[in-house]
């Protein structure tokens, strides 16, 4: 999809309306602020920023013809000695202690070629885990490229994807960012080569983070010198705040949204109540199951999805990227590590396909993972399942096992929220899941050209069945959605 395209689905709200709809929680009281860290005023006029303290007038270079941009470290150590401040506050606190161990973290940004790459933000809010497991780069290297590393190494690290749970985005260049600031009016969206290049590497690194963990919303932090924007993401659309100036004891925004986001529970940060972390005695039994595997294309399978070499499986993992998950579904526990595909889209049905382990059942299954439309007249799709073979439609047909609309901790269907404040005759998107019995190859893993024409000849004859058997056309008979039967 076109950037153009994607950039539709990004919509601004007022401050007001993001904090009362999208951030659960109670601002932080005054004594908290009297005690929480603020930006001098001396700082926010030079260093931190490029305007005067408290004003939204974009400064010109008739203005300040001499001015340099602070430093990205400069605004990340700001940022983050805000943040320690308040998190130290509220798990201080015994009535409201914060429900999630949180820290924040920037990546070295100066002669470290790793942490420039596109995949990575510069930083963000992590969960506090177990840092030898997760950290997979050479975190010596990056602290000895650092010229001021005593200053920086409280705050230096690299992105650990496992424990990642909000990126934050820092800009000091203003045609460099991906939005608009200092109180400009519309567009919001920076309409150039810079901004669009911003634009998409936040979008990638939201992206890949619904790739990698299992979520049902996503908040990241945009800051430009000594203002910023907080943004929600989920599947359906993405709310953009309003710019607003932080830091000092007047401007208290980013104070409330690090009070709040301290104070989350994990399932309020966007962390899926039905997936967490598994428990390494049952990714032990999954390795051990593998020469027992049906074949040895789901053996290989089954280590990729662990991260381990499939020729010397147990050697470790060779990258941290990929956690291994245990899922609930249907009453069942199943292991699920990274995924056989996975749709690059930020909006839709995203769909993604697992190689699962039932640590019960001790088997493989498939599990397939999307966000359907909350209609009525679209039919979900275990009851074509059901259609097909109530009317004794079943050769070449995957068999399903189950299905569930994901719920939330309280029974409730994980549902998108954006479209409410955009548009309310657009309907929200739900979790949904499905499990197969069988484990497929993709079509263009055939071995030769007569594998080839025979699993497309029995498509077209399975999809022929469907229609005269069961009246039901497929309509997107294409190279992905024909498999081969593995087992």
């Amino acid at each position: 999809m076109e950037l153009d395209d994607i950039a539709k689905n990004i919509k601004e709200v007022s401050l007001a309306a993001m904090f009362r709809f999208c951030i659960p929680g109670d601002d932080p009281p005054a004594d908290v602020l009297a005690r929480a860290h603020c930006t001098t005023v001396g700082a926010a006029e030079g260093e931190l920023g490029s305007s005067t303290a408290g004003s939204s007038r974009k400064p010109t270079r008739s203005e300040n013809d001499d001015h340099k941009p602070p430093l990205k470290r400069t605004l990340a150590i700001e940022i983050c000695k805000l943040f320690e401040s308040l998190v130290e506050i509220a798990s201080a606190e015994t009535s409201s202690r914060s429900q999630v161990d949180l820290h924040v973290d920037f990546q070295d940004t100066g002669g470290y070629a790793d942490c420039k790459r596109l995949i990575n933000p510069p930083g963000g809010i992590f969960l506090n885990m177990d840092q030898d497991t997760l950290v997979d780069t050479d975190e010596e290297a990056a602290l000895t490229a650092s010229k001021d590393e005593a200053r920086r190494t409280k705050w230096l690290g690299h992105t650990p994807w496992a424990n990642l749970v909000s990126p934050i985005e820092v800009e000091v260049e203003d045609y460099k960012c991906a939005f608009t600031f200092y109180g400009e009016p519309k567009h919001r969206r920076l309409l150039n080569r810079t901004g669009n290049r911003s634009l998409e590497r936040l979008l990638k690194h939201v992206g890949q983070l619904f790739i990698r963990h299992h979520r049902t919303h996503v908040y990241s932090l945009y800051v430009f010198c000594h203002q910023a924007r907080i943004l929600y993401f989920d599947r359906a659309y993405t709310l953009v705040s309003e710019s607003f100036e932080y830091g000092t004891s007047q401007e208290t925004a980013l104070h409330a949204f690090f009070w709040r986001i301290a104070h989350m529970s994990r399932e309020q940060l966007g962390f899926d109540p039905t997936v967490v972390p598994a428990h390494p005695h049952d990714v032990k039994a999954m390795l051990e199951y593998g020469p027992e595997a049906p074949t040895n294309y789901i053996e290989r399978q089954l280590y990729r999805a662990l991260s381990r070499d499939p020729d010397e499986p147990g050697t470790g993992p060779v990258s941290t990227r990929w956690p291994p998950y245990q899922l609930t579904m249907c009453g069942r526990r199943y292991i699920i590590g990274r995924p056989t595909f996975a749709s690059p889209t930020l909006y839709g049905r995203c769909t993604r396909g697992y190689l699962a382990y039932d640590i019960e059942g001790k088997a493989v299954r498939f599990l397939k993972d999307s966000w359907r439309p909350d209609l009525e007249r679209v039919q979900p799709e275990h009851k074509v399942y059901e259609r097909l073979k109530a009317n004794g439609v079943t050769e070449n047909v995957l068999t399903c096992l189950g299905y569930e609309n994901v719920p939330d901790s309280d029974g409730s269907w994980q549902l998108t929220r954006t479209h409410e404040l955009i548009s309310s005759t657009r309907p929200a998107r739900g979790h949904y899941r499905i499990l197969f019995e069988q484990v497929c190859r993709p079509l263009i893993d055939f071995t030769d050209f007569g594998e080839l024409t025979e699993r497309i000849c029995e498509a077209i004859y399975a999809h022929c069945c469907a229609w005269e058997g069961a009246g039901i056309l497929h309509r997107d008979v294409s190279v992905n959605n024909i498999m081969i039967f593995e087992f």
